[in-house]
């Protein structure tokens, strides 16, 4: 049939679906931040973490406290006890707190944590402060083997006489591309064997938070900052460590936000509509299993040929 036939099935059969809804014991939350054309909207989502299904996918044209409150009052049920999942944003615990009073748990995600880290640092850093920086990364994963090349490095440059800037420039040039190759080959290799970095046990972490606390004056104004911050914020980073099933992450729903609104697409879309519908779409593909499809095309092709011949 043709493309308006095509295009009118497809919305109606878009429009029918439903997301599940079930009792969520771990749930996630993110938003994302399409374009409507050059007008910007915000997705609240919320994923089921055991079964990485979407409870709710929803477009709106703000994230404001109340707009956050309502959908999740609206979605999930306030009078039963959650884990919820989320980033880093200062708003979460309030809302949460008014929602669920003392019935939620929240994890803030240690991915989401770890970025701020590296922003705070910037782009173009010396090798004092790379090294700074995967202390602070050392807080919750284990990160010795970077700053033992970071080291080593840092040893090699104290023992160097330079004799122009431009030279000093150009070894620092090539020793930070010998520290990045580095991190490529263990990223590789860890991703080869299935295996995620090493997290650090609950006392810990706690200890070289203290110990870094305690050499404060040593790091930049924002890296201080930043200490204090996970200080403060303990619990909601440390959940994890005594929930079962709960995860230090975000990266399921991360995941499920680079499949069903990749980045290049989501600022392309024209209208509430295709947004949703790209939206929805994802959705159905994880419920009705069109991500795993028991028969590929080849598959298909083959009988056919085989039917003709």
């Amino acid at each position: 049939f043709g493309k308006d036939k095509a295009i009118y099935l497809f919305n109606e059969a878009i429009e029918q679906f439903s997301y599940s809804q079930e009792n969520y014991a771990v749930v996630q939350y993110d938003e994302q931040h399409p374009k409507e054309g050059r007008c910007q909207k915000f997705r609240l989502t919320l994923l089921n973490y055991k079964t990485k299904q979407p409870i709710a996918d929803e477009l709106f044209d703000n994230k404001d406290e109340a707009t956050i409150e309502a959908f999740l009052r609206k979605h999930l049920d306030a009078d039963k006890e959650i884990v919820i999942i989320t980033d880093c944003d200062r708003r979460y615990p309030s809302i949460f707190k008014r929602v669920w009073g003392n019935k939620v748990i929240h994890q803030k995600c240690l991915l989401h944590l770890n970025k701020l880290v590296v922003f705070d640092f910037g782009k173009n850093v010396s090798l004092l402060n790379e090294y700074n920086k995967y202390l602070i990364l050392n807080i919750f994963y284990n990160r010795e083997k970077e700053l033992n090349f970071l080291k080593k490095l840092l040893q090699k440059q104290g023992k160097k006489s330079f004799a122009s800037a431009k030279e000093k420039k150009d070894w620092l040039k090539e020793a930070k591309q010998k520290f990045h190759e580095y991190l490529r080959n263990m990223e590789n290799t860890r991703r080869r064997n299935g295996k995620n970095l090493t997290q650090r046990k609950l006392f810990k972490a706690e200890d070289i938070l203290n110990e870094l606390l305690e050499q404060k004056l040593l790091f930049p104004q924002k890296a201080r900052k930043r200490l204090y911050m996970i200080k403060e914020n303990w619990e909601y980073f440390t959940a994890f460590y005594h929930i079962k099933d709960c995860p230090a992450t975000n990266n399921a729903l991360e995941n499920f936000y680079s499949t069903s609104l990749k980045t290049h697409r989501k600022k392309q879309l024209r209208s509430d509509k295709g947004i949703i519908n790209h939206m929805k779409l994802s959705a159905i593909k994880r419920a009705t299993d069109m991500l795993d499809p028991k028969e590929t095309i080849l598959d298909i092709y083959s009988a056919i040929r085989a039917v003709i011949s």
